[in-house]
């Protein structure tokens, strides 16, 4: 009766020890599943690079500002003679200008800005206000903190600007052609200047 009672003790705490064990591996692989939902979800939304968001996040962002009814202004940056900084210096030097650029974006951006890279040598900067002023001295300012980058590279920051506002927030392609035809107009006047 005694070894009975001691079988069924011993099987008893194995089975105690399996399921803790059990247990605790289970807790390890879901720790583990959700680390890497959030690294997942980072990279989806997130340019590696530069650490801006991505077109992705900025989409769902003009979903966000549509449901708000909120207005401001989108700025289209785009540097010019990107390509020939590649093909001069090589694409290190290019990812750390594209890295310098939204460093400089994240610097100057009035509160409550978002930054986005959203392909190659692009960026938007989503300013919470459409007050006109205020976009002026942001650009001011962008192109002052820029200086001596864009001399050392040999480069140029175009800017187009576009605003946005409840009637138009639910056709974001439409606003970024909008500010893309801007940037590409400021990009041809500073050519003229320089002929």
């Amino acid at each position: 009766m005694h070894i009975g009672v001691f079988l069924m003790c011993f099987c008893f705490i194995k089975i105690l020890h399996q399921r803790r064990s059990l247990i605790d591996s289970l807790n390890t692989q879901v720790t583990t599943a959700r680390t890497l939902e959030g690294v997942l979800s980072r990279q989806a939304l997130q340019d590696e690079l530069t650490g801006l968001l991505n077109r992705r996040s900025l989409f769902r962002r003009f979903d966000e500002m549509a449901i708000n009814h909120q207005r401001g202004m989108l700025a289209y940056i785009d540097i010019d003679n990107f390509k020939q900084v590649n093909d001069r210096l090589g694409h290190s030097r290019g990812d750390e200008l594209l890295v310098i650029t939204a460093n400089s974006l994240l610097k100057t951006a009035p509160l409550g800005s978002r930054s986005y890279r959203i392909g190659g040598d692009e960026f938007i900067v989503l300013l919470p206000s459409d007050d006109q002023q205020m976009c002026e001295e942001w650009i001011s300012e962008l192109y002052d903190i820029t200086k001596n980058i864009r001399d050392e590279y040999s480069i140029g920051i175009s800017i187009g600007i576009a605003p946005y506002y409840p009637g138009n927030l639910s056709d974001p392609d439409s606003i970024l052609t909008q500010a893309d035809k801007a940037m590409y107009t400021d990009k041809n006047n500073k050519n003229k200047e320089k002929a």
